[in-house]
């Protein structure tokens, strides 16, 4: 606690950013029961608030988290509100790069396409 001390004397930067990323994994802590739609308006307008205090920051990572954060606010809000992710979608990502490299070099493009479909269908 000392050091911090010292430390965030010498750099308010750094306690500004310290205090920020708190904010942002406090508000990340799911609440339980589950989502209704009061709950996930609350969490959108406190997403809205952290963002905009964010943008306002002197501090250029900040910024740039909270541009981040204005930039993905739909697909992280679908998280806490239906559980959605796109897991889904990169483990299958993941599957077709895998089957393309271990099929590289195939000469015949519509035979390769058709073992894709068969194989991923």
């Amino acid at each position: 606690k000392e050091r911090a001390k010292i430390l965030f004397k010498q750099f308010p930067e750094i306690e500004e950013a310290y205090k920020y990323c708190l904010r942002i994994r406090k508000w990340y802590e799911p609440i339980r029961p589950r989502y209704s739609d009061r709950k996930y308006k609350i969490k959108e307008a406190d997403l809205m608030l952290i963002t905009k205090e964010g943008m306002e920051s002197k501090v250029e990572e900040i910024r740039n988290i909270a541009n981040f954060l204005r930039s993905n606010s739909t697909p992280i809000l679908r998280y806490f509100y239906r559980r959605e992710s796109n897991a889904k979608a990169e483990a299958l990502n993941q599957n077709l790069q895998r089957f393309i490299s271990v099929n590289y070099g195939a000469r015949n493009t519509d035979f390769f396409l058709y073992r894709v479909a068969l194989h991923f269908s």
